[in-house]
């Protein structure tokens, strides 16, 4: 049983380095997504 343990706790924290393996992609991605739906706009009369 604590072999089990292990070894899920070891195959699940490769698949994690393997997530955020493309953190650049991930944050061009959501720079597009603020441009196309002009959130900067959207923000401006909240913080005046």
């Amino acid at each position: 049983m604590k072999l089990k343990t292990v070894v899920s706790v070891i195959v699940l924290s490769l698949f994690c380095c393997f997530a955020n393996a493309d953190e650049v992609s991930h944050r061009a991605a959501a720079e597009e997504l603020l441009l196309l739906t002009n959130a900067d706009k959207m923000l401006k009369p909240m913080w005046c």
